[in-house]
């Protein structure tokens, strides 16, 4: 079962929505439980539904591979504190901000996720459209980054930009 919760409410900013602090002991969603189990965090729910539901799935199976992945999720949420500061997500908005208006750790982080998109689609392109060839968990964490790119209108090389368009292009996406 999913549970929405709104997060314009008291004690966003703060960890202290109530509705929030009521499913995660942080304040923070993601949450998940599972059988009197409570996982937050992405990277750590990510990790257990890699074992526990998608054993071999959720990652790729070469172990070259899964460790870059492993990596470049990892990049995100340790990363791009600028991007994340200056570039909201908010999948809704179209701001439209010229990269000029931005600060130089902003634009190194743009960079760097342009550099790090085009490199791994170029190294894995035969094998389909996402960061490793096949979805990961990788792609999962990039998804809004892509929101974020589309929201800010931020120009990105034509590899780069094919990239975010499949994520943006996902059933499960916009289901979301």
């Amino acid at each position: 079962d999913t549970q929405l919760v709104r997060l314009d409410q008291p004690g966003y900013g703060r960890k202290a929505i109530a509705e929030v602090l009521a499913v995660s002991p942080n304040g923070t969603l993601p949450a998940v439980h599972h059988d009197g189990l409570v996982v937050w965090d992405s990277l750590a729910i990510a990790e257990w539904a890699a074992e526990r539901v998608a054993p071999g799935v959720l990652w790729p199976a070469d172990a070259q591979r899964r460790a870059q992945a492993r990596s470049a999720t990892c990049e995100m949420p340790s990363g791009f504190a600028g991007m994340r500061r200056d570039l909201s997500m908010n999948i809704h908005r179209r701001a439209q901000v010229p990269a000029t208006t931005w600060p130089q750790d902003t634009r190194d982080d743009l960079a760097r996720i342009e550099a790090l998109w085009t490199g791994l689609r170029e190294r894995h392109a035969g094998d389909g459209p996402f960061l490793f060839g096949t979805r990961s968990i990788a792609d999962a964490f990039f998804t809004p980054v892509a929101t974020r790119l589309r929201t800010y209108g931020v120009g990105v090389g034509a590899v780069a930009e094919a990239y975010r368009d499949t994520l943006l292009a996902d059933a499960d996406f916009k289901a979301w």
